[in-house]
């Protein structure tokens, strides 16, 4: 049988008759939540969803923070859809992509977000990194546009999930 140390265990009452040990609903919803919310290590998804309007710029390329990495964490994956393609006035191409300040490509590189949006048009990459094991870093999501600045786009809007986990 397996042994579950939690980091909020508590003690569950025992049945007088018996002397065995009661669980409640309460008690198994506790534990859930602490297996699920409470361990660091374990990966997790954690999503934000941006339109054009957030990426604006009068430049060709932006950066937002759309994640804030704590010490000792790790990013595992990152995925890109996008639901709407990023068009309006003369652009001609624009691309998104994932990294900590200065290194904006490093876990996702520049995907095409111009084309048009479908079930099928995706980009994930499993480039495994980790930044400050003592300080929470910033991670961007990354805006370039050809054909024109950043704040002609009209529309736009894509998903980023991030696989992350924390190592301390």
């Amino acid at each position: 049988m397996a042994t579950i140390t939690l980091t909020n265990y508590k003690q569950f009452a025992a049945d007088p008759l018996t002397g065995r040990r009661l669980v409640t609903l309460a008690d198994l919803q506790a534990i859930s939540e602490e297996m699920v919310f409470g361990i660091s290590g374990v990966p997790r998804w954690e999503s934000v969803t941006v339109t054009h309007a957030d990426l604006a710029a009068a430049a060709t390329s932006n950066d937002i923070e759309i994640f804030s990495l704590p010490a000792g964490g790790v990013i595992h994956a990152v995925k890109l859809k996008h639901s709407v393609p990023f068009l309006g006035g003369g652009l001609t191409g624009y691309t998104l992509s994932v990294g900590p300040t200065g290194n904006v490509t490093k876990y996702l590189g520049a995907k095409d977000v111009f084309t048009p949006a479908g079930d099928t048009v995706q980009y994930i990459e499993g480039t495994i990194g980790t930044e400050n094991h003592a300080a929470a870093t910033s991670i961007r999501l990354a805006a370039a546009a050809t054909g024109g600045n950043l704040n002609a786009a009209t529309q736009g809007q894509a998903t980023v999930w991030l696989l992350v986990s924390e190592a301390i």
